[in-house]
């Protein structure tokens, strides 16, 4: 449980750094893309879908893989000053094949793993650990970015819990 509160606690420090938008003027250099990665294989690796049931739309058609954006944007004659739509197409029954993978990986694991039950504190007695407490201090700490107004609000949060429970 301490290595999910750690990492819930970096992941949300790392999304205060970045800006809730993006302005206007916005320029990012390519070269630090990852290269190696398409759009395809991207979602290709976030659904469990095979690469050959996407494809890739250009201004509506099926693109080949073998084509760049820029080569698309030229090739449609639009100057510059135009929007530029781009979409993702799953040919039928891709979405059945990957829920059934996936399904019967979960059983296998399932079954490799036995009857793994979690073990540990849950519900109200997780609230009764000082290790709770010092967890929600160091997330108020990291929002507020105030030690002193993070303690008082964890404090009265405590007090408060308590307080409800008679304790």
């Amino acid at each position: 449980m301490a290595t999910e509160i750690a990492f819930a606690q970096s992941f949300l420090a790392f999304l205060d750094t970045k800006p809730s938008k993006i302005s206007p003027d916005h320029v990012e250099d390519p070269r630090t893309y990852p290269g190696h990665n398409t759009l395809k294989e991207a979602v290709a690796a976030d659904t469990g879908l095979a690469l050959g049931r996407i494809k890739l739309l250009f201004g509506k058609r099926p693109v080949a893989d073998s084509k760049v954006l820029r080569d698309l944007v030229g090739a449609s004659g639009s100057g510059g000053g135009e929007e530029v739509e781009v979409g993702v197409m799953i040919l039928g029954g891709a979405g059945a094949l990957a829920a059934a993978r996936k399904a019967a990986a979960a059983a296998e694991e399932e079954e490799q793993e036995g009857s793994v039950v979690a073990q540990g504190l849950c519900g109200v007695g997780v609230l009764e650990t000082e290790e709770f407490w010092e967890d929600l201090e160091g997330f108020l700490q990291q929002r507020v970015r105030d030690v002193a107004v993070a303690g008082e609000a964890c404090g009265l949060f405590k007090g408060a819990w308590r307080g409800s429970r008679g304790w």
